[in-house]
């Protein structure tokens, strides 16, 4: 090649060759991909440092495997070339900033993350046989050109390999989904390529459309749980964003120091990194980083990109919401100076969501079969903390699919008087609350009373009954006025100042700070392996009790893992029992409450109905436009995620700082004037930031705007300031700032325990001391104001830091929780309109119960705990309360009492009856003793009735389920004449009012007595039964294990206390020797003529050795307490108002003769923890319910601490027996063939041997009596006694075994 012709090529190959030759012609080029890039241009990015995250984006709706729309962590990463394409790998994690860069950043030390697959080109002239350039252009093949010589790379997006692992990419353990193939997510109607290459302002983002299927059968579960094989191949995209550093964190951005003691006062995110230290030792003191999360707060505004769906015509509303929420953000952070930029919420257009450089609030408005309501994040810069953008997404069809039985909810609080009375008033025009109108009765699980002589208590023989949960709940039942509840809650509070305010510090448990872990994904995942898992391999109880513990574990921790990770779904939402507001709608959709359709009989303001019972067209009107009121508040609490904000879940217990009303006048004002006069402000919480304690609080709480300053102005207010009204005190505020800035110098000199090494907030604390309020509870014994705060890490530590706790103290909480079962009791065990109904539904029910019950018994914790954390005696506080209940600690001892009273309640439940009686004429009852009819046996009649003089609508429907009176009223009283009396005295009883009442629930699950035709299957159910609830609530009685995750655990049981144990012994007493039919003491003075008066009772009998046990104990007792009579004969204080079983636990069925039902195998391994006996590993046909009640004592009252293991054991003998062995003494017997030895701690077995030997006494002698066999009298009390033998013997039978 002559020198002309190389020169020429050499210019070609260096500036692309435009032409070249004798007659310059015009340079003929290879069609290049339009993916090229230049070698060159990524050496100089390769330079650089980026920002790498990636983040799931579209997904099936049926796709239940995902639960969030959550990005991985940003990361610090850098490009490099290999010969397999462009890799993207990640820094060492000894880059932690400000002042620190890494010590080992080199190549071996880089984390690979991916590579995008590719290949190199390159180009030259081609020449013709001359050798001569021909002007047209080819690719370079020769072999000698090496990869790393070649110009261009042109990438491959569908080649791209992902080495990084991460809880978004559903590959992980056994259940691993690969991809089967992977694309760009090309979306031409949005001019969407499926990536972008702009290198010249460091951006490389690109997206991928995947499908995958599941691997095998065992994963199907995970991916559709009702194995719907359809739904086990999916299709979802991923989009990988890469930005440089220095294009997108702010140039003069400073970090900000969050230390421990920060953490404690408000709840950011944040970024942290541990690091070695100059002798290269690990886990050392003060080489940690932690920067505080927020966008830099000198942007003048920060845009939020709404997706483009929010315009669509059926979203008009949650647009409307969204602008709302933009409004009250904005106006808020102004009124309060809090330092947050201004916020825009704008449309999208061509901005695509999972662009790191961009913010979004996405909507998703189809339903997710998740039940997501709201997910949100925030991708922070690693070095300094600074958010670079951050996004939430909304789900609006979950939200509408969720709002019809968030409406009923708010309904039944409405008429329960539970809302704020302003907010009524200012929509109605009417006082609220109103007694005679606003008193709808919680549905107790019991329905008793105390009171004689009237209609509820049916007769004035009746022997006195428990009073029902609702009322055992002093006020549940009863219209409450959030002032008065306040005033009462400040009473409480003074007077236990007055008796140990050196102590009270106490109650801010030092458990708060236990350091917790985030829970991660692969745990999740490791667990719901264990409990998937087959079954049959577990033969123990021990074994039987663990798995149903994982069960239990799985179910809170999967809660746990979805609010760590700011994920909320629709089991989160609010479950009733505060006072929350009257909704007034959002602009353009505003709720006009005086539409008499709304109210029983028209009364404005009286009772709201429920949503069924309004017309269709309202219906839907009313289901809109409150859940966009909901879709406001939500909207705002995931973008207060978004913006930095961690949750406080003790927002509804800091009572003295909530809004005042002069606070929310004030911003109403504002907001009205702008054009939003509807907005409803939360009355019942201090903060958004917890879950839905108010369901249309609408604004942030004053905690949460107070949290905002302290993280964008840094500022914080002194102990001076008492309520919000003291806001514009500017004295009262004070700058971290200098003390942020000492920090960062003593870091930049390498200097992490130096003076400043405790923190902003603690240096700025001691400068307070002495020029500002003394500490007290008021400001938290803080010199700061003084919000209750608590956040995920502390969860569970203490009774009044829980996700779903709502009231001011410990004992409103506890109240709380049983007003929420109570609430939803109908809703869970019945069809409820449900499509899909089965026996299998006690799967998720059971779990659900054995949760709430757990959380209720941890109430334990804050009286046993606290006992063993200063130093008393068990059941000290018990005992001092009872004595004087005005101390400070009582508060707990009460929460405690509230649960175990509903727990022995619950256990006692009979299976559920209907009490009938009638009145005459004059209002007076007809009978002494009201009759008693199964609920089952009454519905089994129903065919046999004469329906003529009921219209249609007061028959039964098909599906109908009855529960109580109200369900069927007319129905119930034609059956309290057809069913429960002769056909001749029909005409009489007509001219009677009938007086019924229902008792208890139904023990098992039932179909409708009319059957829907929709719904035609055998297995399918219209109400699940009580049994599981009955069974776990003793499980929680003698547990002595909670989820608690601290070493500082209490050894003792809901029912250690004496008076708590008397009556528990008491109830097991009464379903061991139990005279249902109130026949025993007459048939065995009547069978030989014996003095009726000293017949004792065997329930007595059994008492008695039940009181003696207690009593050998040498037990912590009130002073003077009687065990016999229950009561302290001076005072006549009682256990929770309780005396005896009698107050809560009335016989009206005999659980040694009752059955749970036959189970599905299907619910194996959910049951597995009940100790039901399996057959070829499953569980199969019935179990007997006294024996299935007594196994959960011999299950549960374990304990491998040394101070209770022996307690643990006494409750153990008291419901079992034993096989005979030579290490057992007692009394032999033989049952169904094998020996067994009942020794003198086995009262319950003693007490029935006794009363049968006792009764077969006497029918032995009257069998050799001859002549007794024709008096009628003594062979009704032979046949009456033969029966009792064969009772005790049955129950004999039952006894669980004990080793």
């Amino acid at each position: 090649m002559n020198k002309s012709l190389l020169g020429c090529s050499i210019l070609a190959a260096t500036i692309g060759l435009v032409g070249c030759g004798p007659k310059d012609e015009a340079y003929d080029k290879v069609d290049r991909s339009p993916y090229e890039l230049k070698v060159s241009d990524l050496n100089t990015l390769s330079a650089k440092t980026f920002l790498y995250r990636r983040m799931l984006g579209e997904t099936p709706r049926y796709l239940t495997a995902v639960r969030g729309k959550v990005p991985n962590d940003v990361k610090l990463v850098k490009f490099r070339m290999t010969e397999n394409g462009l890799q993207v790998v990640q820094l060492d994690t000894d880059n932690v900033g400000d002042g620190h860069s890494g010590r080992f950043d080199t190549e071996n030390n880089y984390r690979p993350i991916l590579t995008i697959g590719g290949k190199y080109v390159d180009y030259k002239c081609s020449e013709d046989s001359y050798d001569k350039c021909t002007n047209k252009e080819e690719v370079d093949s020769s072999e000698s050109l090496t990869w790393d010589q070649k110009h261009y790379f042109v990438p491959d997006f569908s080649n791209v390999s992902i080495a990084e692992q991460d809880y978004n990419d559903l590959f992980s353990l056994s259940c691993a989904v690969n991809p089967v193939s992977s694309v760009l997510a090309k979306v031409p109607a949005e001019q969407w390529k499926g990536y972008l290459l702009d290198l010249k302002n460091g951006v490389i983002n690109f997206e991928l459309k995947s499908v995958y299927s599941v691997p095998s059968a065992s994963c199907i579960p995970k991916f559709a749980s009702d194995w719907d094989v359809d739904k086990l191949s999916f299709e979802t995209t991923e989009y990988f964003s890469m930005v440089e550093r220095d294009k997108i964190v702010s140039k003069d951005y400073k970090a900000i120091p969050y230390q421990e003691e920060d953490g404690n006062t408000f709840g950011f995110f944040t970024t942290s990194h541990t690091y070695r230290d100059n002798e290269y030792q690990s886990d050392q003191t003060g080489y940690k980083r932690t920067y505080l999360n927020r966008f830099d707060p000198n942007k003048e505004e920060v845009n939020y990109y709404l997706s483009n769906s929010f315009w669509d015509e059926d979203n008009a509303v949650f647009l409307a919401a969204a602008k709302e929420a933009e409004a009250i953000i904005n106006t808020q952070n102004s009124m309060y100076h809090t330092g947050l930029p201004h916020i825009n919420f704008v449309q999208a257009k061509d901005k695509r969501y999972g662009d790191l450089r961009y913010s979004f609030l996405r909507l998703f408005d189809q339903p997710l079969d998740n039940g997501l309501l709201g997910v949100a994040n925030s991708s922070d810069d690693p070095l300094t903390g600074e958010i670079v953008s951050a996004g939430f997404n909304q789900f609006s069809g979950n939200f509408l699919g969720n709002a019809a039985f968030s409406y009923d909810i708010f309904v039944r609080d409405y008429n329960l008087g539970r809302l704020n009375p302003d907010s009524v008033k200012e929509a109605t025009g009417a006082t609220y609350p109103d007694a005679p109108l606003q008193n709808t009765k919680l549905e107790g699980v019991t329905d008793y009373t105390h009171a004689t002589n009237t209609e509820a208590s049916i007769t004035a023989n009746a022997a006195q009954a428990p009073a029902d949960i609702a009322n055992a709940i002093d006020t549940a039942a009863k219209p409450r006025n959030q002032d008065d509840l306040i005033k009462e809650a400040d009473a409480r509070l003074a007077a236990a100042l007055q008796n140990g305010s050196n102590l009270l510090p106490v109650m801010e448990d030092t458990m708060t700070r236990v350091a917790q872990q985030p829970l991660k994904f692969s745990e999740l995942q490791d667990l719901s392996e264990k409990v998937n898992a087959d079954t049959s391999n577990i033969q123990s109880n021990q074994q039987a009790v663990a798995h149903a513990n994982n069960i239990l574990k799985l179910y809170n921790d999967r809660m746990d893992y979805n609010s760590q990770h700011n994920i909320l779904t629709a089991d989160a939402m609010n479950l009733g029992g505060n006072y929350g507001v009257l909704p007034k709608g959002v602009k353009g959709y505003a709720i006009d409450w005086k539409q008499p359709e709304l109210w029983v009989d028209g009364i404005v303001g009286g009772k709201l109905k429920q949503l069924k019972q309004l017309p269709k067209d309202l219906r839907h009107d009313m289901v809109v436009k409150t859940a966009a009121v909901g879709f406001v508040g939500t909207i705002i609490h995931e973008f207060g995620h978004s913006i930095g904000l961690r949750h406080n879940f003790k927002g509804s217990t800091d009572y003295k700082h909530f809004y005042t009303k002069t606070a929310i006048a004030k911003q109403k004002a504002a907001l009205a004037k702008l054009g939003y006069p509807n907005v409803s402000l939360s009355t019942s919480t201090s903060t958004q930031m917890e879950y839905m304690n108010d369901m249309f609080g609408m604004g942030f709480g004053p905690y949460d705007l107070a949290a905002i300053r302290f993280g964008y102005r840094r500022e914080i207010q002194d102990n001076r300031a008492t309520t919000v009204d003291d806001w514009d005190k500017a004295s009262y505020w004070h700058s971290l700032k200098d003390l942020d800035q000492k920090r960062r110098d003593e870091w930049a000199q390498d200097i992490n325990n130096g003076k400043t090494r405790t923190g902003s907030v603690n240096l700025l604390s001691e400068q307070l001391a002495g020029k500002v309020n003394s500490k007290s509870d008021d400001n938290g014994y803080s010199n700061f104001f003084g919000w209750k705060y608590c956040t995920d890490g502390h969860v569970d530590l203490n009774s009044d830091c829980n996700r779903f706790d709502i009231g001011f103290n410990y004992d409103e909480i506890a109240q709380y929780y049983v007003e929420r079962y109570l609430n939803y009791y109908t809703l869970r065990n019945t069809r409820s309109d449900r499509a899909n109904y089965f026996d299998t539904n006690y799967n998720a029910y059971i779990s659900s119960r054995k949760s709430g019950f757990s959380r209720m018994h941890e109430f334990i914790e804050d009286v046993g705990g606290l006992e063993k954390r200063i130093n008393l005696r068990d059941n000290s506080l018990d005992t001092w309360c009872a004595n004087d209940s005005s101390a400070w600690y009582c508060d707990r001892v009460n929460a405690k009492n509230r649960i175990a009273k509903f727990l022995l309640q619950v256990a006692s439940q009979p299976d559920a009856a209907v009490l009938i009686n009638f009145k005459d004429s004059n209002g007076n009852l007809v009978w002494s003793k009201p009759s008693v009819s199964n609920l089952s046996y009454l519905l089994s009649k129903y065919d046999d009735l004469d329906l003529s003089s009921l219209d249609d609508a007061d028959k039964l429907q098909p599906g109908q389920v009855i529960s109580q009176y109200s369900d069927a009223p007319k129905l119930l009283d034609l059956m309290a004449v057809q069913v429960g009396i002769k056909k001749e005295y029909w005409d009489k009883y007509s001219q009677f009012t009938p007086v019924i009442k229902f008792v208890g629930r139904s023990l098992n699950s039932s179909s409708a007595k009319v059957a829907d035709p929709e719904h035609p299957y055998s297995n399918e159910v219209d109400k699940l039964g009580i049994w599981p609830d009955r069974l776990i609530a003793i499980q929680q009685l003698v547990t002595r294990h909670t989820d608690r995750n601290t070493s500082s655990l209490t050894h003792q049981a809901m029912v250690d206390f004496a008076p708590i144990n008397r009556l528990f012994k008491g109830m097991l007493c009464r379903m061991a020797m139990a005279d249902v039919d109130g026949t025993y003491a007459k048939a065995m003075s009547d069978i030989d003529g014996s003095d009726i008066a000293k017949v004792v009772g065997p329930e007595a009998n059994c008492n008695a050795l039940a009181i003696d046990q207690i009593t050998n104990s040498y037990p912590q007792l009130p002073t003077d307490f009687d065990l016999t009579t229950g009561e302290t004969p001076t005072t006549h204080w009682k256990w929770e108002g309780i005396s005896s079983v009698d107050d809560f636990y009335p016989a009206y069925d005999d659980v040694v003769y009752q059955n749970i039902e036959a189970l599905s195998p299907d619910v194996t391994s959910a049951v597995l923890g009940f100790g039901f006996d399996r057959n070829n590993g499953v569980t199969k046909g019935e179990t007997n319910l006294f024996h299935a009640l007594l196994n959960q004592v011999a299950l549960y009252s374990t304990d491998s601490d040394t101070n209770s293991k022996d307690d643990a054991r006494l409750l153990r003998e008291f419901v079992g027996i034993h096989l005979a062995s030579d290490y057992v003494q007692g009394t032999p017997m033989t049952l169904n063939g094998k020996l067994y030895t009942v020794t003198p701690e086995n009262i319950l077995a003693a007490s029935l041997l006794q009363d049968q030997e006792l009764v077969t006494k006497k029918i032995h002698a009257f069998a050799a009596d001859t002549a007794s066999h024709t008096d009628a009298t003594k062979f009704a009390a032979y046949k009456v006694l033969a029966q009792r033998s064969a009772r005790d013997q049955k129950a004999l039978e039952q006894l669980p075994v004990v080793e």
